[in-house]
């Protein structure tokens, strides 16, 4: 027996009707095939709408945490934060750093530290370890990212400072030049250096005082050993085997006072002429890479005694009993 399929059929009843009118007959094949092509419609345009809805979305900016803007560091031993981005979608933070502020139309620093990990263009947390190890001025932002919606803007640079060095000292008196003429052993007993106090630090500090009778500063590059005939009062040479000033000393130390607790002391000078001094901050921790500050700028100082200072300074012979 023949199988009949379903189909549609029209027709016309009849050509001298008023009305034309139209019989159908639907199969169901014909029915799946309307749907089917209703629902693909209908996903287009779902799809359309939920990918134009996240285009429209934009994370919000992050904010910078920590160091602070304009923050001066004395460690390397920090971490860089920022507040977090909430978002339904999944989200990482691209990390920036530079030695100069200057950014390009895109808001990428034009001059970001190279050799960085990759991985700081995909943090999943809102914080990062320190990565320089440097001493310098420093400018870092971030932004968020996600595969799903827009990234943010740039978050506003922060500057940052670092110096693990102590800082430099400044002479306070006597002043730079002073001329100063003593009559008695008591203008001697009385004299005191004193310098900026620096004590308040995190990290506590002592220092170092030297005197020299000459301003030349000790400079490895232009120093040299004696050769043989030479002499170092003439030649300015190192004995072979002479322990040299530290770098930055003066080339010819008259006096080197160390570990000073305090920045106000007496003074150590016992004769007359023109004498030079400088001091420096030193951080106590001796583990730390840079435990020293830079030598202060040198002061002159002229001492004109109107006698001779040497009885100020000479002990007595204690007297034996007899």
């Amino acid at each position: 027996m023949k199988k009949k399929s379903a189909r549609l059929r029209v027709s016309k009843k009849s050509k001298s009707s008023k009305k034309n009118r139209f019989n159908w007959s639907l199969s169901f094949g014909n029915l799946v095939a309307v749907f089917s092509l209703i629902a693909v419609i209908t996903s287009f345009f779902l799809v359309k709408f939920v990918f134009a809805k996240s285009a429209d979305i934009v994370l919000s900016t992050p904010k910078n945490s920590s160091p602070t803007n304009n923050a001066a560091l004395d460690t390397y031993n920090f971490q860089y934060s920022w507040t977090a981005v909430g978002s339904s979608f999944p989200v990482t933070y691209f990390f920036e750093i530079s030695n100069h502020p200057d950014t390009n139309l895109s808001g990428e620093f034009k001059e970001p530290i190279g050799g960085l990990s990759p991985s700081l263009r995909n943090l999943s947390t809102n914080s990062v370890d320190n990565m320089i190890d440097l001493d310098g001025v420093y400018y870092w932002h971030v932004k968020a990212l996600s595969n799903d919606v827009v990234p943010s803007l740039w978050s506003n640079t922060t500057k940052v400072s670092l110096s693990t060095r102590p800082p430099k000292p400044v002479n306070f008196a006597p002043n730079n030049n002073s001329v100063l003429n003593f009559n008695t052993c008591n203008d001697f007993y009385n004299l005191k250096f004193s310098w900026q106090d620096l004590t308040s630090l995190n990290t506590p500090v002592s220092y170092t005082l030297e005197f020299s009778m000459f301003p030349e500063i000790y400079d490895p590059a232009t120093s040299r050993d004696c050769q043989p005939g030479e002499s170092p009062a003439i030649e300015g040479c190192y004995l072979p085997g002479t322990p040299k000033p530290v770098v930055g000393s003066f080339k010819d130390v008259s006096i080197t006072m160390s570990g000073l607790e305090n920045h106000i002391i007496n003074s150590p000078l016992q004769l007359g002429g023109d004498y030079y001094w400088h001091v420096r901050t030193v951080y106590k921790d001796l583990t730390r890479s840079h435990n020293s500050s830079e030598w202060s700028d040198a002061y002159k100082l002229t001492i004109n005694p109107g006698f001779d200072p040497q009885s100020c300074f000479v002990t007595p012979t204690p007297t034996l009993p007899i």
